[in-house]
């Protein structure tokens, strides 16, 4: 779907509810997580030193750029699965993506819901996984390929209207 995003062959994803939602909140939990944490960040965005067909949108880095933040702004399960030190699936390639790019040793992972008066937010930190980085080297870098020649991923089937 990405490949067919950049490439002009399909519309780009439209901001629903739930984005909206998260960009509204953004600010409010960034300033949240800074007082908590102890520690003031800055959103950024970063490319790879080496490989720099990879980049990142950071909601947040401290100063000294050890420590990265990532806020979602979830849904009441997913909030609660932050407070039990749960962070789904579908998020920890987008985390070790940025841990990657960005050199930090950690990412704090920040869940903020403010309906949820007994516990408006989750920290969760998460460390680098170098087998994963490897992983997304590789995979970007083919993903990378595929969008210079405009090579069709193999799972990509053109339907001529």
């Amino acid at each position: 779907e990405l490949w067919e995003e950049k490439l002009g062959f399909k519309e780009a994803t439209k901001l629903n509810a739930a984005m909206k939602r998260g960009q509204d909140l953004e600010e409010e939990a960034r300033t949240l997580a800074s007082h908590e944490i102890g520690t003031s960040f800055d959103p950024c965005v970063l490319e790879h030193s080496k490989h720099t067909w990879l980049a990142a949108s950071l909601d947040g880095m401290s100063k000294g750029g050890y420590t990265i933040l990532e806020i979602k702004c979830p849904k009441d399960a997913t909030h609660q699965n932050a407070i039990e030190g749960i962070i789904p699936p579908y998020y920890e390639d987008q985390i070790q993506a940025q841990l990657l790019v960005s050199g930090a040793g950690c990412c704090i992972f920040f869940s903020y819901r403010p309906e949820r008066k007994d516990k408006p937010y989750a920290i969760i930190e998460v460390y680098p996984d170098r087998q994963k980085h490897d992983e997304i080297i590789e995979k970007g870098y083919k993903f990378y390929k595929q969008m210079c020649t405009m090579e069709a991923p193999e799972e990509w089937k053109f339907k001529p209207k």
